[in-house]
């Protein structure tokens, strides 16, 4: 672990220390009989368990013929977290048009349906470089239409 990060671990030792000069019966707990050998065997002079006080018996009841079903305790709610206010400065809004056609996977093309595709892809591919995607967008989805079996016009749409 090294010296890094060590902070926390320190923080814990203080305030541990803190609870043992409040309490020192704290070091008498079972628990920390680890902690007393270590003491011990640097020397410390360990402080001596103060005496419980003796508990006071309670006043017992008559027994009753059934016992009363006893309530449980009642658990405490969490607090509330509230829900945080988020910047939305800057952020694209999702898209909400249409689904864009995929074609009829099905459909087996013919040479005239070839040759549109071609010459969708033809003017797709001029109309982005004039900057028009939207008409380069029409543009695939005709020729993906025409050609649905062809994954390239596909990938070039998405770009």
């Amino acid at each position: 672990m090294g010296f890094q990060g060590m902070d926390q671990y320190v923080i814990l030792l203080k305030q541990f220390v803190g609870a043992c000069q409040a309490n020192p019966d704290l070091l008498h707990d079972p628990k920390l009989a680890f902690y007393r050998d270590y003491l011990a065997s640097l020397g410390a002079n360990l402080p001596t368990k103060t005496a419980a006080p003796e508990p006071t018996p309670e006043p017992q009841a008559a027994p009753a013929e059934e016992a009363a079903p006893q309530a449980e305790p009642e658990v405490p709610k969490p607090a509330e977290i509230p829900v945080p206010q988020i910047d939305n400065e800057g952020v694209i809004p999702a898209e909400t048009n249409e689904p864009l056609s995929m074609g009829d996977a099905s459909k087996e093309p013919t040479d005239e349906d070839f040759e549109k595709a071609s010459t969708e892809r033809d003017l797709a591919m001029e109309a982005f470089s004039n900057g028009d995607l939207e008409g380069s967008l029409a543009h695939y989805t005709a020729a993906i239409e025409a050609n649905p079996g062809s994954a390239i016009l596909y990938a070039k749409r998405a770009k």
